[in-house]
């Protein structure tokens, strides 16, 4: 029914053309509105260039002014530092008056006096509506210099509110589906971070067993990875208060309810570099003791200590390795702090007990929980936490009563010098009565079994824009945030638990590694639950209750690698799982991956089926197993060094070795132990075959027999190969390039003390390989260090392996180790001598895989100045 006029109208190129335009137009006015709905209500004005950076004043707009969670405050201060040439500090405070901010103990590295001349950072302003964008410099491997955005606000939601502060960066990558963003911690999920809008809570809760939510940790610093430029760079908010960080393909959003804006930017480029350079400014690991890298056995649910002794005895009996025995909470009366029970665990069996295990070469920890029982009748412990003065509070300045396994406690404030007071006082009279070695920080998020508080329960009402500390108008996670834990508006010295709740458990660990150290004048041992930015640099953690199921045993992979990069380089998981029945499958494989955690524990729930290795049938492949680890306790201590130094990480992901490896860069069931070993479990229930990824650029041999599997140094593309693998096996490899030192392992580190050393050494496509050794007494603290360590670098090059000193030290100098072995993979065929210190020696051959190994070298070879030659 269209007329011949209108047919021939509507076909014309003019009309065509309009059309298009007004297409174009609406087009325009459409996204050109989203674009206002959704930028800064601010404007950027003043800004001036300072020797570290800008300073400038952000005004609000009035015609943005908006009451959801709240009005934006009116004036706000902004300035940017650069601190370093690869660190970037954009901060964003109230002009008007001052806010909680996190303390400054957490930055351990201070800013430079003025803007480095060769920074990789560079900076960009969007007057108005405010917004900025950071670069970062990169060199190609053609030398040419490029810019990357790495954080971009342009177009984007800002908000700066009393209870309500909120920023979100555009994401930028190429030739990928998705941005590949790892960190923001601590939960159970995947290393590798899903974008699927996904909501990333940071709380610290006792959030028993829940899958993808807040648990006991909060780290809100995320790397992002571009494998197709081969480079990664680094985010930190450093903000204590509850908060979402809402991920989705193009955007990563901050929604955090107090505090400030205070970002640090990191250049990397490299995933290394990036690690390094966070964990630099928030705290370097702490230094172990060398008989906590050994294996540890713990159970809720030990009956009495003669149940205890028994377990201890039967390791000993099956010559199975352990340094460590656990108790968890059976052996307090009463489950009451800083007591034990007088039937199943008296004091005077506890002390022989200790004296019995320290006599063999052992070490007990033990659980310490916060709440101290409201107790006036025989438990001193609570009157003279009352008479300090310093407990977790309620609005009113009373005691804060919550409920834990005790019944009703309350809660010390470890930020108060009477707190600390108050703790040594009780720690250091407990840990000296029986001779305990480290202490157990549990529940410590604070952890409650009522909501806020036995005695001011806070009813979850309507919300006003009133400050109301239990009541934000915005609730990260959408569940009200004193559930399982106090209100929050009690308060310590430090500050509103609104603001402080995450610090809590951190605040704990610093009293308590204080106090141990001042009394054995030694490293001191505290295992945490709750974490914190910077937590690694005082603490092993572990990553909370799990559950004997492969899903758990899967992500323990992803958890430790997350908690490693944040810092927290002793991490690890229950071994076998803690709720629920193991099976010997499950066990097996659990104890062959264990066997590489940087803290190795078995531990038990005490409604479980016993899970030792005896009472599973697994007692040879256990020993096997935890005999490599020990075996493998120099490079694990030398890898603590190397983080403890510049930073770094135990377990590192495979895209950190290979950074432009695509696929490399999505794979979270395979893990490097350092740069030399790589892990590739077994993950799921009935298999007996595992297909494992080697990204391209390396030579991979088999850890344990030093074949040859396969070369990709010429490959542009990684390739995977299908491994058969026995149920109490784990498929192993070492990176070419690479040499560990191993040692005899015995059944503890004080018996394996002394015992020879054996090199194992890989071959890159150059015939050559690196690595470095660290030795000092295993104990004592940094200050009392001084130059009483050895460093000693490795070094093969044109058939020749050299051992030299890295820091001439005396102590290196005369350091009495002896090499009895080495193994050197991936030589050629037609060796004809071999010489020691320039000495022929006839111990030697090589096999059928292509393995030089070398014996009998105990009596001539050490470390200093040693050196090795073949023809």
């Amino acid at each position: 029914n269209v007329s011949p006029f209108l047919k021939r109208t509507m076909s014309s190129p003019l009309f065509l053309a309009i059309l298009l335009l007004a297409i174009f137009l609406l087009s325009s006015l459409s996204h050109a509105s989203q674009r206002s709905a959704a930028s800064s209500p601010y404007t950027l004005t003043d800004l001036i260039t300072t020797k570290q950076g800008y300073t400038g004043t952000l005004l609000l707009k009035s015609q943005h002014q908006s009451d959801r969670y709240g009005s934006n405050l009116p004036k706000l201060q902004l300035s940017v530092v650069f601190e370093s040439k690869t660190r970037l500090r954009v901060k964003i405070v109230d002009a008007e008056k001052s806010r909680w901010e996190v303390p400054d103990y957490i930055v351990k590295q201070k800013a430079a006096s003025q803007k480095p001349d060769d920074s990789l950072l560079r900076v960009e302003f969007q007057k108005d509506p405010f917004a900025f964008r950071v670069f970062r410099k990169r060199a190609t491997s053609s030398g040419e210099i490029r810019e990357d955005i790495i954080f971009d606000t342009f177009g984007t939601e800002f908000a700066f509110k009393d209870q309500y502060l909120n920023v979100k960066t555009n994401l930028h990558y190429e030739q990928a589906s998705k941005p590949r963003i790892f960190g923001l911690g601590e939960r159970f999920l995947s290393f590798q971070l899903p974008t699927d809008n996904h909501v990333y809570t940071m709380f610290n809760k006792d959030n028993y067993l829940a899958y993808d939510k807040n648990l006991y940790g909060s780290h809100p610093f995320y790397m992002q990875h571009r494998p197709e430029i081969g480079a990664s760079h680094g985010v930190l908010l450093l903000n204590s208060n509850a908060m979402d960080v809402v991920l989705s393909n193009q955007t990563l959003e901050y929604r955090t309810i107090g505090g400030v804006m205070d970002f640090f930017f990191f250049a990397g480029p490299s995933p290394k570099e990036v690690v390094q350079q966070y964990q630099q400014l928030t705290g370097l690991s702490y230094m172990p003791l060398y008989s906590t890298l050994g294996f540890h056995m713990c159970r809720y649910g030990y009956k009495n200590i003669s149940h205890v002794r028994d377990v201890v005895q039967k390791m000993d009996q099956y010559q199975l390795p352990m340094d460590v025995q656990w108790l968890d909470i059976d052996y307090m009366r009463g489950y009451r702090l800083f007591t034990f029970d007088p039937v199943n665990f008296p004091q005077d069996e506890m002390k022989k007990f200790v004296d019995e295990l320290k006599a063999s070469g052992k070490h007990l920890v033990t659980i310490i929980d916060p709440g101290v029982k409201t107790d006036t009748d025989s438990y001193p412990q609570y009157q003279a936490l009352l008479d300090s003065g310093a407990y977790v509070k309620r609005a009113d300045g009373k005691p804060l009563v919550n409920v834990v396994w005790p019944g009703e406690v309350i809660f010390p404030d470890f930020s108060a010098q009477k707190g600390i007071e108050y703790w040594k006082k009780e720690v250091s009279q407990f840990v000296q009565s029986v001779g305990i070695s480290g202490l157990w920080c549990d529940m410590n998020e604070i952890a409650g079994f009522v909501n806020g508080s036995v005695t001011a329960p806070i009813a979850a009402g309507r919300r006003n824009s009133e400050f109301n500390p239990n009541n934000p108008p915005y609730v990260p996670g959408g569940v009200r945030l004193d559930e399982k834990t106090v209100s929050l508006d009690a308060t310590t010295e430090m500050g509103l638990q609104y603001n402080t709740h995450n610090l809590y458990g951190q605040s704990e660990v610093i009293a308590t590694k204080t106090i141990l150290e001042e009394i054995t004048q030694k490293r001191a041992f505290v295992l945490t639950r709750s974490t914190y930015v910077g937590s690694g640099n005082y603490s092993a953690m572990w990553l909370g209750d799990n559950e004997s199921t492969y899903y758990q045993l899967k992500l323990s992979l992803g958890g430790i690698m997350t908690m490693n990069m944040l810092g927290v380089q002793s991490a690890g998981a229950d071994i076998c799982g803690f709720e629920k029945n193991t099976t010997q499958e499950l066990c097996k494989r659990w104890t062959s991956l264990g066997s590489f955690y940087p803290f190795a524990r078995n531990h038990n729930f005490k409604d479980s089926i016993d899970q030792e290795p005896w009472a599973l049938d697994m007692i040879d492949m256990t020993r096997r197993h935890l005999l490599n680890r020990y075996s493998l306790l120099p490079y694990f201590y030398t890898l603590f060094y190397e983080a403890s130094q510049v930073g770094g990480n135990i377990w590192r992901p495979l895209f950190q070795l290979f950074p432009d490896d695509d696929i490399a860069a999505d794979v979270d069931t395979e893990v490097f132990v350092g740069d030399a070993i790589m892990l590739s479990p077994v993950l799921d229930e009935g298999a007996t075959s595992v297909s494992a990824y080697f990204p391209a650029g390396g030579i991979f041999y088999n850890y344990y027999s030093g074949k040859k599997v396969i070369d990709t140094t010429s490959s542009s593309s990684g390739e995977r190969l299908r491994f058969e693998c026995s149920v109490e096996d784990i498929i192993v490899h070492q990176l070419g390039g690479s040499a560990i030192v191993r040692q005899k392992p015995e059944v503890n580190t004080r018996v394996q003390e002394g015992n020879p050393y054996f090199l194992q050494i890989a071959s890159d496509k150059r015939g050559e390989a690196f690595g470095q050794v660290y030795f000092d007494d295993g104990e004592s603290l940094k200050e009392d260090i001084g130059d009483k360590y050895a460093l000693f670098d490795i070094l093969m090059r044109q058939q020749t392996i050299k051992i030299a000193l890295h820091d001439d030290t005396q102590y290196a100098k005369a350091f009495p180790g002896r090499i009895a072995e080495v193994f050197v993979y991936g030589v050629k065929q037609g060796i004809s001598s071999v010489s020691v210190n320039g000495e022929p020696v006839s111990d030697w051959h090589v096999n059928e895989n292509g393995v030089l190994r070398i014996v009998n070298l105990e009596t001539v070879l050490g470390f200093p100045g040693a050196s090795i030659h073949w023809e």
